[in-house]
Order: structure tokens, then sequence, then C-alpha cells
């Protein structure tokens, strides 16, 4: 939907200057200005402004959070894991209730999330370590020490560790 309405923007932009639609023009090196605001357009992932404030208040990347809601959700805001974890960032009921948000709120849920991620990367200065504890919950690093040797949050760490760099 984002690149069909980046497309008719780009158009009736054409339209307006009075000038014909030629792909060459606004992606050349001359129209440097034309051809970044149509990529940022076309480019720019779900719920980016959310994010980018999120992450900054917080100082983490914005990748590692994008890369934490695809892994949890595929930016589905009403995601719901068999294990009763809900929206983008699939927090569970007990962080829902405890900060009294909505976690289907893309806005309430994306802020909740970022700052339980910055705490776990704070308090265990590992990323592969803070993403196993939201992934698998504290108990379990603590227990184990570390990374639990579950296939699943091993996967999980590979899985948002891949997805970062689609994000940076």
């Amino acid at each position: 939907m984002r690149q069909i309405i980046a497309v008719v923007l780009l158009l009736v932009s054409q339209l307006c200057h009075g000038s014909t639609f030629s792909p060459k023009s606004h992606f050349s090196p001359t129209n440097h200005f034309r051809s970044s605001t149509y990529h940022r357009l076309v480019t720019l992932p779900p719920y980016y402004y959310i994010v980018e404030r999120y992450a900054k208040h917080y100082q983490i990347p914005k990748a590692l959070v994008f890369a934490i809601i695809e892994a949890e959700s595929n930016f589905d805001a009403n995601a719901l894991s068999k294990a009763g974890a809900k929206g983008l960032m699939q927090l569970m009921d007990s962080n829902s209730r405890h900060w009294a948000i909505d976690p289907y709120n893309p806005d309430e849920n994306i802020r909740i999330g970022t700052y339980l991620i910055a705490q776990l990367l704070q308090k265990y200065d590992s990323l592969p370590i803070a993403l196993a504890a939201y992934n698998a919950g504290e108990t379990a690093v603590l227990k184990y020490r570390g990374v639990p040797p579950f296939n699943e949050t091993r996967r999980y760490i590979k899985r948002v560790i891949d997805n970062m760099r689609k994000y940076q």
C-alpha cells in the first residue's frame, strides 16, 4: 500500500510541475532530493516513527527494535502467541498489567517492549543473553547462567541478529 501511495504522489508531483513522468529524471544523480524522498516513502518499515522515538529515548539501536518486532510478530499489531504474548513485541499480560497498557496499541507496546530490552541489555551487557532473557525469561537465563539450551531460544537469537542487518 505504501508503494502505491508513493507512486501516486510521484505522479501527482510530476503533473503539478508540468513535466512528464520519466524514471530517469527522478533517479538520476542530479535529482537526489526527489529520489531520496521517494526511497524513504517506499522503504520505511512499519511503525518507523514510534520505534525511532523510543529507541532514541532508551538509547538502543532502532535496528534491534525492528528486528525484535519482525521476529516476534512480523509487524502484526494484533498478534497473539500460544503462550499469551500479545502485540508487536509480544508482551506478556504481567507486563501489560504492570504498566497498565493495551498490548495491542502499537505505541504502548513498542514503548514497553523497547524499555524491557533496554533494561535487559543494561543488566546483562550482552545482546545474545538479553535476547535470551526477552524470549525465554530471566529465570531460564539465570538457571543456565547464560543462553539456555533451548532450540527455540537459540533460533530466536539468530533470527533477531540476522534481522538487524536488514534495518541498519
